[in-house]
Protein backbone atom coordinates (compact mmCIF):
# COMPACT_ATOMS: atom_id res chain seq x y z
CA UNK A 1 0.00 0.00 0.00
CA UNK A 2 1.62 3.33 -1.06
CA UNK A 3 1.16 6.85 0.87
CA UNK A 4 -1.05 7.86 -2.06
CA UNK A 5 -3.89 5.41 -1.40
CA UNK A 6 -6.66 6.19 0.77
CA UNK A 7 -6.82 4.20 4.10
CA UNK A 8 -10.49 4.51 4.40
CA UNK A 9 -12.87 3.37 1.52
CA UNK A 10 -14.50 5.37 -1.07
CA UNK A 11 -12.59 8.44 0.80
CA UNK A 12 -13.15 9.77 -2.85
CA UNK A 13 -16.28 10.27 -3.69
CA UNK A 14 -17.04 13.77 -2.61
CA UNK A 15 -13.94 14.40 -4.99
CA UNK A 16 -15.97 12.33 -7.98
CA UNK A 17 -18.96 14.59 -6.99
CA UNK A 18 -16.91 17.90 -7.34
CA UNK A 19 -14.97 16.91 -10.53
CA UNK A 20 -18.78 16.73 -12.22
CA UNK A 21 -19.49 20.40 -10.89
CA UNK A 22 -17.84 23.36 -11.80
CA UNK A 23 -15.30 24.47 -9.06
CA UNK A 24 -12.22 22.50 -9.49
CA UNK A 25 -8.74 24.59 -9.66
CA UNK A 26 -10.81 27.96 -9.55
CA UNK A 27 -12.53 26.57 -5.64
CA UNK A 28 -9.05 25.97 -4.33
CA UNK A 29 -8.00 29.82 -5.90
CA UNK A 30 -11.26 31.61 -3.76
CA UNK A 31 -10.56 29.54 -0.56
CA UNK A 32 -7.19 30.50 -0.21
CA UNK A 33 -8.07 33.73 -1.17
CA UNK A 34 -10.21 33.80 1.09
CA UNK A 35 -7.81 32.49 3.84
CA UNK A 36 -5.35 34.46 3.10
CA UNK A 37 -6.95 37.78 3.43
CA UNK A 38 -8.61 36.99 6.77
CA UNK A 39 -4.81 36.61 7.86
CA UNK A 40 -3.77 39.14 6.52
CA UNK A 41 -6.31 41.25 8.57
CA UNK A 42 -6.24 39.49 11.83
CA UNK A 43 -1.90 39.60 11.62
CA UNK A 44 -1.89 43.47 10.74
CA UNK A 45 -4.35 44.37 13.71
CA UNK A 46 -1.83 42.09 15.79
CA UNK A 47 1.27 44.27 14.73
CA UNK A 48 -0.35 47.17 14.84
CA UNK A 49 -1.79 46.48 18.11
CA UNK A 50 1.35 45.14 19.64
CA UNK A 51 3.09 48.58 18.58
CA UNK A 52 0.40 51.01 19.85
CA UNK A 53 0.26 48.89 22.99
CA UNK A 54 4.17 49.42 23.29
CA UNK A 55 3.81 53.32 22.84
CA UNK A 56 0.57 53.91 24.94
CA UNK A 57 2.05 51.67 27.78
CA UNK A 58 5.05 53.80 28.12
CA UNK A 59 3.08 57.20 27.96
CA UNK A 60 0.81 55.71 30.68
CA UNK A 61 4.03 54.89 32.82
CA UNK A 62 6.06 57.63 31.96
CA UNK A 63 3.85 60.65 30.98
CA UNK A 64 6.96 62.97 30.75
CA UNK A 65 8.95 60.16 29.12
CA UNK A 66 11.09 58.04 29.39
CA UNK A 67 14.63 58.50 30.56
CA UNK A 68 16.52 59.11 27.27
CA UNK A 69 20.57 58.14 28.34
CA UNK A 70 22.00 56.11 25.13
CA UNK A 71 22.03 59.09 22.77
CA UNK A 72 20.92 56.57 20.05
CA UNK A 73 17.45 59.16 19.36
CA UNK A 74 15.69 55.19 19.46
CA UNK A 75 14.17 55.04 22.93
CA UNK A 76 16.11 51.85 23.23
CA UNK A 77 17.78 51.91 26.47
CA UNK A 78 21.54 49.51 25.19
CA UNK A 79 23.42 50.05 28.46
CA UNK A 80 22.00 47.63 31.04
CA UNK A 81 22.75 49.85 33.93
CA UNK A 82 21.10 52.47 33.41
CA UNK A 83 17.49 53.94 34.10
CA UNK A 84 16.05 53.97 30.78
CA UNK A 85 16.79 49.89 30.63
CA UNK A 86 15.10 49.73 33.60
CA UNK A 87 12.13 51.79 32.60
CA UNK A 88 11.95 49.61 29.21
CA UNK A 89 11.63 46.43 31.02
CA UNK A 90 9.12 47.38 32.74
CA UNK A 91 6.89 48.42 30.01
CA UNK A 92 7.62 45.08 28.30
CA UNK A 93 6.70 43.22 31.33
CA UNK A 94 3.35 45.26 31.59
CA UNK A 95 2.75 44.53 27.46
CA UNK A 96 3.35 41.11 27.88
CA UNK A 97 0.56 40.70 30.73
CA UNK A 98 -1.65 43.12 28.67
CA UNK A 99 -0.85 40.26 26.03
CA UNK A 100 -1.65 37.47 28.24
CA UNK A 101 -4.78 39.31 29.10
CA UNK A 102 -6.59 39.79 25.38
CA UNK A 103 -5.17 36.19 24.12
CA UNK A 104 -7.19 34.51 27.03
CA UNK A 105 -10.33 37.32 25.82
CA UNK A 106 -10.15 35.72 22.42
CA UNK A 107 -9.44 32.14 22.73
CA UNK A 108 -11.42 31.18 25.39
CA UNK A 109 -15.13 32.21 23.51
CA UNK A 110 -13.38 30.67 20.01
CA UNK A 111 -12.59 27.07 21.47
CA UNK A 112 -16.27 26.37 21.91
CA UNK A 113 -17.56 28.40 18.46
CA UNK A 114 -14.70 26.83 16.63
CA UNK A 115 -16.35 23.51 17.25
CA UNK A 116 -19.26 23.38 16.82
CA UNK A 117 -18.67 25.91 13.50
CA UNK A 118 -16.82 23.34 11.47
CA UNK A 119 -18.43 20.23 12.78
CA UNK A 120 -22.00 21.76 11.63
CA UNK A 121 -20.23 22.31 8.51
CA UNK A 122 -21.12 18.72 7.85
CA UNK A 123 -24.90 19.59 8.37
CA UNK A 124 -24.93 22.49 6.47
CA UNK A 125 -22.70 22.99 4.42
CA UNK A 126 -19.48 24.66 4.01
CA UNK A 127 -19.80 27.97 2.90
CA UNK A 128 -21.99 29.78 5.30
CA UNK A 129 -19.75 29.00 8.15
CA UNK A 130 -16.71 31.12 6.38
CA UNK A 131 -18.50 34.25 7.93
CA UNK A 132 -18.47 34.28 11.57
CA UNK A 133 -14.76 34.54 11.59
CA UNK A 134 -14.31 37.21 9.13
CA UNK A 135 -17.54 39.12 11.04
CA UNK A 136 -15.58 38.82 14.01
CA UNK A 137 -12.27 40.14 12.60
CA UNK A 138 -14.10 42.71 11.27
CA UNK A 139 -16.07 44.19 13.91
CA UNK A 140 -13.03 44.30 16.27
CA UNK A 141 -10.82 45.65 14.06
CA UNK A 142 -13.51 48.98 14.11
CA UNK A 143 -13.65 48.76 17.63
CA UNK A 144 -10.24 49.26 17.70
CA UNK A 145 -9.91 51.54 15.07
CA UNK A 146 -12.48 54.01 17.59
CA UNK A 147 -10.34 52.99 20.35
CA UNK A 148 -7.62 54.04 19.00
CA UNK A 149 -9.24 57.35 17.53
CA UNK A 150 -10.00 58.21 21.27
CA UNK A 151 -7.01 57.50 23.02
CA UNK A 152 -8.52 54.71 25.30
CA UNK A 153 -6.31 52.82 27.71
CA UNK A 154 -5.38 49.35 26.86
CA UNK A 155 -7.99 47.95 28.93
CA UNK A 156 -10.08 49.24 27.10
CA UNK A 157 -9.27 46.85 24.13
CA UNK A 158 -9.78 43.37 25.98
CA UNK A 159 -13.31 43.38 25.57
CA UNK A 160 -12.49 44.09 21.58
CA UNK A 161 -11.01 40.42 21.57
CA UNK A 162 -13.89 38.75 23.26
CA UNK A 163 -15.85 40.03 20.30
CA UNK A 164 -13.39 38.37 17.67
CA UNK A 165 -13.29 35.63 19.75
CA UNK A 166 -16.69 34.91 19.34
CA UNK A 167 -16.77 34.58 15.86
CA UNK A 168 -14.00 32.00 15.79
CA UNK A 169 -10.84 33.61 15.02
CA UNK A 170 -8.56 32.51 11.96
CA UNK A 171 -8.52 29.00 13.30
CA UNK A 172 -11.93 28.59 12.44
CA UNK A 173 -11.06 29.95 8.54
CA UNK A 174 -8.55 28.00 8.46
CA UNK A 175 -10.31 24.77 9.73
CA UNK A 176 -12.91 25.10 7.09
CA UNK A 177 -10.65 25.98 4.89
CA UNK A 178 -9.47 22.40 5.23
CA UNK A 179 -12.45 20.49 5.86
CA UNK A 180 -13.42 22.63 1.97
CA UNK A 181 -10.25 21.16 0.47
CA UNK A 182 -11.42 17.77 1.95
CA UNK A 183 -14.08 17.31 -0.08
CA UNK A 184 -11.52 18.17 -3.27
CA UNK A 185 -9.13 15.77 -2.60
CA UNK A 186 -8.06 12.23 -2.19
CA UNK A 187 -6.28 11.29 1.20
CA UNK A 188 -2.52 10.38 1.19
CA UNK A 189 -0.52 12.94 -0.34
CA UNK A 190 -2.75 14.89 -2.86
CA UNK A 191 -4.06 15.91 0.54
CA UNK A 192 -1.41 16.52 2.38
CA UNK A 193 -0.10 18.35 -0.43
CA UNK A 194 -2.94 20.41 -0.76
CA UNK A 195 -3.09 21.16 3.33
CA UNK A 196 0.52 22.73 2.76
CA UNK A 197 -0.84 25.20 0.08
CA UNK A 198 -3.62 25.98 2.21
CA UNK A 199 -1.34 26.90 4.84
CA UNK A 200 0.86 28.94 2.73
CA UNK A 201 -1.51 30.57 1.43
CA UNK A 202 -2.61 31.44 4.92
CA UNK A 203 1.27 32.12 5.66
CA UNK A 204 1.27 34.92 2.37
CA UNK A 205 -1.03 36.78 4.19
CA UNK A 206 0.49 36.87 7.40
CA UNK A 207 3.81 37.86 5.40
CA UNK A 208 2.21 40.91 3.32
CA UNK A 209 0.90 42.23 6.72
CA UNK A 210 4.46 41.80 8.33
CA UNK A 211 5.86 43.34 5.24
CA UNK A 212 2.97 46.89 4.99
CA UNK A 213 2.69 46.76 8.79
CA UNK A 214 6.10 49.26 9.70
CA UNK A 215 5.70 50.87 6.73
CA UNK A 216 1.99 51.73 7.34
CA UNK A 217 2.56 53.20 10.72
CA UNK A 218 5.92 55.03 9.67
CA UNK A 219 4.22 57.15 6.44
CA UNK A 220 0.44 57.41 8.06
CA UNK A 221 2.37 58.60 11.15
CA UNK A 222 0.12 56.69 13.22
CA UNK A 223 -1.85 53.64 13.81
CA UNK A 224 -5.61 54.47 12.91
CA UNK A 225 -5.26 54.41 9.03
CA UNK A 226 -3.22 50.94 9.57
CA UNK A 227 -6.33 48.96 11.38
CA UNK A 228 -8.93 50.76 9.61
CA UNK A 229 -6.99 49.04 6.29
CA UNK A 230 -7.31 45.76 8.33
CA UNK A 231 -11.45 46.40 8.52
CA UNK A 232 -11.42 47.02 4.93
CA UNK A 233 -9.47 43.84 3.60
CA UNK A 234 -11.80 41.87 6.16
CA UNK A 235 -14.78 42.89 4.08
CA UNK A 236 -13.40 42.20 1.13
CA UNK A 237 -13.24 38.95 2.54
CA UNK A 238 -16.83 38.36 3.17
CA UNK A 239 -17.58 39.40 -0.26
CA UNK A 240 -15.44 37.30 -1.84
CA UNK A 241 -17.59 34.27 0.29
CA UNK A 242 -20.54 35.43 -0.53
CA UNK A 243 -20.37 36.48 -4.05
CA UNK A 244 -17.76 33.46 -5.24
CA UNK A 245 -17.15 31.11 -2.85
CA UNK A 246 -18.67 27.81 -3.80
CA UNK A 247 -20.29 25.13 -2.05
CA UNK A 248 -18.76 21.98 -2.15
CA UNK A 249 -20.80 19.55 0.10
CA UNK A 250 -23.88 18.69 -1.71
CA UNK A 251 -27.17 18.07 0.46
CA UNK A 252 -26.71 14.60 -0.19
CA UNK A 253 -23.18 13.89 1.25
CA UNK A 254 -24.60 15.99 4.04
CA UNK A 255 -25.02 13.84 7.75
CA UNK A 256 -28.07 14.29 10.05
CA UNK A 257 -28.17 17.28 12.56
CA UNK A 258 -27.34 16.09 16.38
CA UNK A 259 -27.20 17.96 19.39
CA UNK A 260 -24.41 20.00 20.14
CA UNK A 261 -23.78 17.86 23.69
CA UNK A 262 -23.60 15.21 20.70
CA UNK A 263 -21.61 17.01 17.83
CA UNK A 264 -18.82 17.54 20.64
CA UNK A 265 -18.57 13.97 22.20
CA UNK A 266 -17.93 12.90 18.63
CA UNK A 267 -15.03 15.06 18.00
CA UNK A 268 -13.41 13.38 21.06
CA UNK A 269 -14.46 9.69 19.14
CA UNK A 270 -11.07 9.78 17.40
CA UNK A 271 -9.22 10.16 20.53
CA UNK A 272 -10.57 7.57 22.81
CA UNK A 273 -12.51 5.05 20.20
CA UNK A 274 -11.85 3.54 16.74
CA UNK A 275 -13.54 5.12 13.88
CA UNK A 276 -12.32 2.76 11.41
CA UNK A 277 -10.32 -0.54 10.50
CA UNK A 278 -7.30 1.67 10.14
CA UNK A 279 -7.72 4.39 12.55
CA UNK A 280 -6.65 2.61 15.54
CA UNK A 281 -7.21 5.58 18.58
CA UNK A 282 -3.15 5.71 19.39
CA UNK A 283 -2.30 7.01 15.68
CA UNK A 284 -4.58 9.81 16.41
CA UNK A 285 -3.64 10.24 20.05
CA UNK A 286 0.36 10.26 18.47
CA UNK A 287 -0.52 12.62 15.95
CA UNK A 288 -2.59 15.00 17.73
CA UNK A 289 0.32 15.29 20.36
CA UNK A 290 2.74 16.35 17.62
CA UNK A 291 0.52 18.82 16.29
CA UNK A 292 -0.06 20.53 19.73
CA UNK A 293 3.66 20.39 20.57
CA UNK A 294 4.88 21.78 17.57
CA UNK A 295 2.00 24.47 17.77
CA UNK A 296 3.30 25.45 21.43
CA UNK A 297 6.50 26.01 20.13
CA UNK A 298 5.07 28.50 17.36
CA UNK A 299 3.23 30.25 20.49
CA UNK A 300 6.41 32.68 20.97
CA UNK A 301 5.48 35.53 18.16
CA UNK A 302 4.12 38.49 20.37
CA UNK A 303 7.33 37.80 22.13
CA UNK A 304 9.68 37.27 19.78
CA UNK A 305 8.38 41.24 18.72
CA UNK A 306 9.23 42.52 22.36
CA UNK A 307 12.50 40.68 21.80
CA UNK A 308 13.10 42.68 18.67
CA UNK A 309 12.07 46.12 19.90
CA UNK A 310 14.12 45.29 23.01
CA UNK A 311 17.89 45.57 23.70
CA UNK A 312 20.23 44.63 22.26
CA UNK A 313 18.26 44.74 18.95
CA UNK A 314 16.38 48.10 19.45
CA UNK A 315 15.07 47.65 15.74
CA UNK A 316 12.02 49.95 14.43
CA UNK A 317 8.89 49.56 13.70
CA UNK A 318 9.96 48.71 9.76
CA UNK A 319 12.65 46.52 10.85
CA UNK A 320 10.64 44.36 12.84
CA UNK A 321 7.99 44.27 9.50
CA UNK A 322 11.19 43.48 7.40
CA UNK A 323 12.22 40.48 9.58
CA UNK A 324 8.88 38.90 9.88
CA UNK A 325 8.52 39.52 6.11
CA UNK A 326 11.73 37.28 5.96
CA UNK A 327 10.72 34.99 8.18
CA UNK A 328 7.14 34.16 6.57
CA UNK A 329 9.04 34.24 2.85
CA UNK A 330 11.17 31.81 3.53
CA UNK A 331 9.13 29.35 5.51
CA UNK A 332 6.30 29.47 2.66
CA UNK A 333 9.13 28.71 0.29
CA UNK A 334 10.60 25.77 1.91
CA UNK A 335 7.49 24.35 3.26
CA UNK A 336 5.79 23.71 -0.78
CA UNK A 337 8.96 22.59 -1.81
CA UNK A 338 9.78 20.65 1.00
CA UNK A 339 6.79 19.01 0.98
CA UNK A 340 6.73 17.99 -2.60
CA UNK A 341 10.60 17.13 -2.66
CA UNK A 342 10.04 14.73 0.46
CA UNK A 343 6.70 13.41 -0.97
CA UNK A 344 9.03 11.44 -3.84
CA UNK A 345 10.56 9.60 -1.50
CA UNK A 346 9.19 9.33 2.04
CA UNK A 347 6.10 9.61 3.53
CA UNK A 348 4.15 12.68 5.69
CA UNK A 349 5.25 11.67 9.23
CA UNK A 350 9.05 11.57 8.26
CA UNK A 351 8.71 15.17 6.62
CA UNK A 352 7.03 16.12 10.02
CA UNK A 353 10.17 14.55 11.74
CA UNK A 354 12.54 16.87 9.87
CA UNK A 355 10.41 19.87 10.49
CA UNK A 356 10.09 19.04 13.92
CA UNK A 357 14.48 18.74 13.46
CA UNK A 358 14.68 22.01 12.00
CA UNK A 359 12.08 23.98 14.30
CA UNK A 360 14.01 22.63 17.66
CA UNK A 361 18.12 23.97 16.01
CA UNK A 362 16.17 27.72 14.97
CA UNK A 363 14.38 28.39 18.22
CA UNK A 364 17.81 26.97 20.55
CA UNK A 365 19.65 29.64 17.62
CA UNK A 366 17.18 32.54 18.38
CA UNK A 367 17.59 32.05 22.55
CA UNK A 368 21.70 32.70 22.12
CA UNK A 369 21.10 35.35 19.46
CA UNK A 370 22.45 38.87 20.70
CA UNK A 371 22.76 40.34 16.89
CA UNK A 372 20.50 41.13 14.09
CA UNK A 373 23.17 39.02 12.04
CA UNK A 374 22.02 36.25 13.90
CA UNK A 375 18.38 36.95 14.05
CA UNK A 376 18.47 36.88 10.37
CA UNK A 377 19.32 33.23 9.91
CA UNK A 378 16.68 32.34 12.44
CA UNK A 379 14.54 31.41 9.53
CA UNK A 380 17.44 29.97 7.19
CA UNK A 381 17.73 27.60 10.00
CA UNK A 382 14.02 26.76 10.95
CA UNK A 383 13.57 26.01 7.16
CA UNK A 384 11.04 23.75 7.61
CA UNK A 385 9.32 24.25 11.38
CA UNK A 386 5.86 24.60 10.66
CA UNK A 387 5.79 21.41 8.48
CA UNK A 388 4.82 19.29 10.94
CA UNK A 389 1.39 21.10 11.55
CA UNK A 390 0.47 20.30 7.66
CA UNK A 391 1.83 16.90 7.35
CA UNK A 392 -0.64 16.19 10.76
CA UNK A 393 -3.22 17.51 9.79
CA UNK A 394 -3.10 15.50 6.47
CA UNK A 395 -2.47 11.88 8.60
CA UNK A 396 -5.51 12.38 10.87
CA UNK A 397 -7.46 13.37 7.49
CA UNK A 398 -6.24 10.52 5.77
CA UNK A 399 -7.24 7.99 8.44
CA UNK A 400 -10.63 9.58 9.04
CA UNK A 401 -14.25 8.51 6.55
CA UNK A 402 -15.58 11.42 4.53
CA UNK A 403 -18.74 12.05 6.58
CA UNK A 404 -16.43 12.97 9.99
CA UNK A 405 -13.98 15.20 8.07
CA UNK A 406 -15.42 18.13 9.55
CA UNK A 407 -15.77 16.56 13.15
CA UNK A 408 -11.91 15.96 12.62
CA UNK A 409 -11.03 19.35 11.88
CA UNK A 410 -13.60 20.80 14.80
CA UNK A 411 -11.36 18.67 17.29
CA UNK A 412 -7.78 19.96 15.47
CA UNK A 413 -9.46 23.69 15.60
CA UNK A 414 -10.38 23.51 19.28
CA UNK A 415 -7.09 22.38 19.98
CA UNK A 416 -5.61 24.93 18.16
CA UNK A 417 -7.52 27.42 19.70
CA UNK A 418 -6.62 26.34 23.20
CA UNK A 419 -3.15 26.02 22.39
CA UNK A 420 -2.97 29.05 20.40
CA UNK A 421 -4.11 30.59 23.60
CA UNK A 422 -2.19 28.22 26.41
CA UNK A 423 1.25 28.63 23.95
CA UNK A 424 0.87 32.45 23.76
CA UNK A 425 0.03 32.77 27.73
CA UNK A 426 2.83 30.43 28.24
CA UNK A 427 5.40 32.50 26.34
CA UNK A 428 4.40 35.81 27.74
CA UNK A 429 4.57 34.33 31.03
CA UNK A 430 8.21 32.94 31.04
CA UNK A 431 9.12 35.99 29.10
CA UNK A 432 7.96 38.20 31.96
CA UNK A 433 9.51 36.24 34.46
CA UNK A 434 12.48 35.98 32.63
CA UNK A 435 13.85 39.24 30.62
CA UNK A 436 15.67 40.34 33.64
CA UNK A 437 17.44 37.44 34.26
CA UNK A 438 18.17 35.94 30.80
CA UNK A 439 15.59 37.17 27.94
CA UNK A 440 16.31 33.73 25.45
CA UNK A 441 14.97 31.77 28.14
CA UNK A 442 11.53 31.57 26.32
CA UNK A 443 13.05 30.29 23.25
CA UNK A 444 14.65 27.32 24.95
CA UNK A 445 11.97 26.27 26.43
CA UNK A 446 9.99 25.96 23.21
CA UNK A 447 12.56 24.06 21.64
CA UNK A 448 11.75 21.89 24.45
CA UNK A 449 8.33 21.36 22.82
CA UNK A 450 10.27 20.36 19.67
CA UNK A 451 12.42 17.61 21.49
CA UNK A 452 9.28 15.63 22.80
CA UNK A 453 7.80 16.35 19.29
CA UNK A 454 10.59 14.30 17.66
CA UNK A 455 10.31 11.28 19.57
CA UNK A 456 6.63 10.95 19.05
CA UNK A 457 7.21 11.42 15.43
CA UNK A 458 10.14 8.42 15.58
CA UNK A 459 7.16 6.53 17.53
CA UNK A 460 4.16 7.21 14.92
CA UNK A 461 6.34 6.59 12.31
CA UNK A 462 7.15 3.11 13.48
CA UNK A 463 3.13 2.35 14.23
CA UNK A 464 2.13 3.64 10.85
CA UNK A 465 4.50 1.35 9.25
CA UNK A 466 2.60 -1.22 11.60
CA UNK A 467 -0.31 -0.58 10.85
CA UNK A 468 -0.44 -0.68 6.90
CA UNK A 469 1.67 -4.02 7.54
CA UNK A 470 -1.40 -5.74 9.60
CA UNK A 471 -3.81 -3.98 7.02
CA UNK A 472 -1.85 -5.84 3.61
CA UNK A 473 -2.15 -9.05 5.78
CA UNK A 474 -5.60 -9.00 6.35
CA UNK A 475 -5.91 -7.76 3.06
CA UNK A 476 -4.27 -10.41 1.62
CA UNK A 477 -5.90 -13.21 3.70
Amino acid sequence: MSDDEPLIPNVSDRSIHIGKTNSGRWSFVIVGAVLMIHMFSYILNMYVLNEYAYLAITKEQYPNGMDEDTGNGTGCALNTSTNAFKQQLRVQEIQSRWSIYCTLASNIPSIFVSINIVSYSDVYGRKIFFLPPLLGTMIKSLLCSIGIYYELTMNWFIPFFIVEGFGGLWIASLAMTLCFISDLTKGGKQRSFAIGVMETSFEVGSLLSSLLSGYLIKYTKGFLIPVLLSEIVTILGILVVLLLLPETLPLSMRRPATPITHNMKKMTDFYTSQVSSMANKWLFVLAISIFILTDFSLGSVNVSMLYELGSPFCWSNVKVGNFGTIETLVGCVACILMIKLFHHCTTDQVIALVGSITSALSLIWQGFANTSFMLYLVPVIGLGRTLAMPMMRGTMSKLTPPDLQGSLFGSIAAVEAIVNMTGSVTANAIYSATVEVYKGTVFFVNAGYNVIAIILCLILIRKMKSSKEMHLKEVSS
